[in-house]
């Protein structure tokens, strides 16, 4: 049963650091995102 415990953490443990990495990932994502879409407007807004 003791095992079963350690098992269980280590598994919460690297579930909860991938899930971490992935929101980083996707946050750096639409960052990035957000600043492609900046800078396309102030692209077009400069345009005659």
């Amino acid at each position: 049963m003791k095992i079963f415990q350690i098992v269980l953490k280590t598994l919460i443990y690297i579930v909860s650091a991938m899930i971490g990495q992935w929101v980083a990932l996707i946050s750096r994502q639409i960052h990035t995102w957000g600043n492609d879409c900046e800078r396309v407007h102030h692209v077009v807004t400069r345009l005659p």
